[in-house]
C-alpha cells in the first residue's frame, strides 16, 4: 500500500502580554479557521485533529491573571454542543512551563483582575502539512532569506514536499531549491519515508 507522509508543519505563533483589566476571551476552538464540522466521538479518533496548540509560559500564569480555561473532553463533542463555564478547568503555570491542547478542546483566556500583574505568553500552532498554514510566512520573506534555515527547520516551516506530491515547486521537493546538494529518498513500503540532509 502506498500512503504518503506528511509531518507536523507550524501553522502560526503568537507572543502576547497581557495586562491588568483584559477581559476574559469567549470559550471557543482554534480548529474552527480549518472549517472543520466536528462529529461526536466516544473516545478519541487518531487523525480527526487538524491542529495542536503549545503554550510556554513566559511569566507566572494564574487564574487571576488570566490562565486559560478550558473544557476537558470537549474534543470529543459535536458541532453542535455549546461550552458553559461551570464546565472549565483552569490552566496555571511558572515561568517555563508548558500546556498543550488539540485544537478541537473549547478554551478561552481568563480576565486579568490584578492590579500589576502581565501575563506572558509563546503560543506555537502545529498542523499537520496538508492543511494549510495560518500564517503566510512566504510573501513578506524573500527566499534568500530561508536559505540560513537547516532542512529541518525548513521543513518546520513548510517549505518541504509532504510526500507524496502535496507543497512541490515545479514538480519537485522545494528543498532542492533552497539547499544546494539536497537529496530526497523516498522509499514506498506500508509508510513512505523521507530521509533529510541538512
Amino acid at each position: 500500500i502506498n500512503i504518503g507522509y506528511s509531518p507536523s508543519i507550524i501553522s502560526s505563533s503568537i507572543a502576547f502580554r497581557v495586562g491588568p483589566g483584559a477581559p476574559f476571551q469567549a470559550l471557543h476552538r482554534d480548529d474552527h479557521s480549518d472549517h472543520n464540522i466536528r462529529k461526536y466521538q466516544e473516545k478519541y479518533e487518531y487523525g480527526s485533529e487538524t491542529q495542536i496548540g503549545v503554550s510556554v509560559a513566559l511569566s507566572k500564569v494564574t487564574k487571576e491573571n488570566g490562565g486559560t480555561r478550558f473544557i476537558p473532553g470537549s474534543h470529543l463533542w459535536d458541532h453542535f454542543r455549546k461550552p458553559h463555564e461551570e464546565q472549565c478547568m483552569q490552566v496555571e503555570l511558572d515561568e517555563g512551563d508548558g500546556f498543550f491542547m488539540l485544537a478541537s478542546v473549547f478554551h478561552g483566556a481568563g480576565a486579568n483582575v490584578t492590579e500589576d500583574e502581565f501575563r506572558t505568553l509563546l503560543i506555537l500552532f502545529m498542523s499537520n502539512a496538508t492543511t494549510r498554514q495560518k500564517e503566510n510566512i512566504y510573501l513578506e520573506k524573500s527566499i534568500d532569506y530561508f536559505k540560513q534555515f537547516s532542512a529541518s527547520e525548513l521543513k518546520l516551516l513548510g517549505l518541504s514536499m509532504s510526500e507524496p506530491f502535496s507543497g512541490m515547486l515545479e514538480l519537485q521537493d522545494p528543498l532542492v531549491a533552497l539547499k544546494p546538494g539536497y537529496v530526497r529518498k523516498s522509499n514506498y513500503s506500508d509508510v513512505c519515508k523521507v530521509e533529510a540532509t541538512e
